[in-house]
C-alpha cells in the first residue's frame, strides 16, 4: 500500500504552540525594550541583533511552518536567504572599497569632484553652457 502525501493540516501545530511561541515573542520585545535603554554603545546594537534574530527564528520556524514542513520547502528558504546574504555581502564590499578606488575612479558628490567640476564649467563654451554638455576635446 502506498502512502499518501501528508496534507498541510498535519503539519499544523497545536494551538497550545502557538500561544507558547507568542508568549516568547512578547517576552522577546519586552526584553528588547529594556535591553535598549540599559545596553548602549557597540555591544547595544549585538544584543538587539541577537534579540531580533531570535524573534525571527521563532516567526520562521512555526508561523511559516517550516519546522515541521516539507523539506523543500526549507531548502527553498534557505537559498533565498543565501541570495540576500550575498546581495548584501556584494553592497558591503562595494561601499568598502571606495576609497581604494578613489584614485583611480571619479566620483560625484564629493568635494573634488565639485573642483573638477568647476573647471569644465569654466572650460565649456557659451553655446555648450545652457544645455549642460561637455565639451568635446
Amino acid at each position: 500500500m502506498m502512502k499518501s502525501e501528508p496534507t498541510s493540516d498535519e503539519y499544523a501545530p497545536a494551538a497550545t504552540v502557538y500561544v507558547v511561541v507568542w508568549i516568547a515573542l512578547v517576552a522577546l520585545a519586552t526584553l528588547t525594550l529594556f535591553a535598549s535603554r540599559a545596553v548602549t554603545g557597540h555591544w547595544g546594537l549585538v544584543v538587539a541583533l541577537s534579540i531580533a534574530t531570535a524573534k525571527a527564528v521563532l516567526v520562521i520556524a512555526f508561523f511559516m511552518h517550516l519546522a515541521g514542513g516539507r523539506p523543500l520547502h526549507r531548502i527553498v528558504f534557505i537559498v533565498a536567504i543565501g541570495f540576500v546574504l550575498l546581495l548584501v555581502l556584494g553592497i558591503l564590499a562595494d561601499v568598502g572599497t571606495r576609497s581604494l578606488a578613489g584614485p583611480y575612479v571619479e566620483t560625484r558628490g564629493t568635494g573634488t569632484t565639485v573642483r573638477a567640476a568647476s573647471l569644465v564649467r569654466a572650460e565649456m563654451s557659451e553655446a555648450d553652457a545652457p544645455f549642460g554638455r561637455m565639451p568635446r576635446g
